[in-house]
Order: structure tokens, then C-alpha cells, then sequence
């Protein structure tokens, strides 16, 4: 199912979405194309407020938009694998089960 239909899909059913998404072998492929398609989008969301910044302060809105690019497409994503494996940990004090490829998955598309 493409990820336009995925996207609708999970606002009537989330729970259903990612369960299709980890079903079958694990693919890390896709859990890193959904994460940096996430982070593509959460780059282009600071454009404006970006081109704000640097209009009311004086700065160069190259130099913003070059920072604001290094953050969200090299380190954040360090980030969020980061805090997919913090999320697995807690559930499984929590009696949780599954491997942490679900944790994974969960979290990026929830992105």
C-alpha cells in the first residue's frame, strides 16, 4: 500500500497501519526510509520560520537553513534510533514483548 494510504489509514486505525508495516521478516530498510522521509518533512516544516528568524535578526538564511539540515537529516536520527531502543527498554520492564524492529516502527511512523 503506498504511504499516502498509510497516512489516511492511520487516523482510523493506527494500531492496524504498524501492524501491517512489521509484518513479515524485519526490514530495516524500510523502518530508515520511513524515519528519514520523517525527518525530510520535519526539515522542510522549519523553512518558514527559518527565513523569519533570519529576516526580524539580520542573519544568513543560508547558514540557518545549513544548521537546521545537518540537525534534522544526520543527527536526529541518531537521535530517534536512540530513543526507539530507551522505548523498547521500558517496555520490556513493563512485560512487554516483541523485538525492538516494532519499537523501531512505531515510533518512525509515528513521526
Amino acid at each position: 500500500m503506498p504511504f499516502t494510504q498509510d497516512i489516511s489509514a492511520t487516523y482510523r486505525g493506527p494500531g492496524k497501519v504498524v501492524r501491517r508495516l512489521v509484518s513479515g521478516a524485519p526490514r530495516e530498510d524500510r523502518a530508515l526510509a520511513i524515519l528519514m522521509g520523517a525527518c525530510v518533512i520535519l526539515f522542510i516544516a522549519r523553512w518558514p520560520a527559518l527565513a523569519r528568524q533570519a529576516h526580524l535578526e539580520g542573519q544568513e538564511l543560508n547558514m540557518l537553513l545549513g544548521g537546521t539540515l545537518m540537525a534534522t537529516i544526520f543527527f536526529a536520527p541518531l537521535l530517534f534510533y536512540a530513543l526507539s531502543l530507551v522505548a523498547h527498554g521500558i517496555a520490556r520492564l513493563l512485560r512487554g514483548q516483541g523485538p525492538s524492529y516494532y519499537a523501531r516502527v512505531s515510533l518512525f511512523w509515528s513521526l
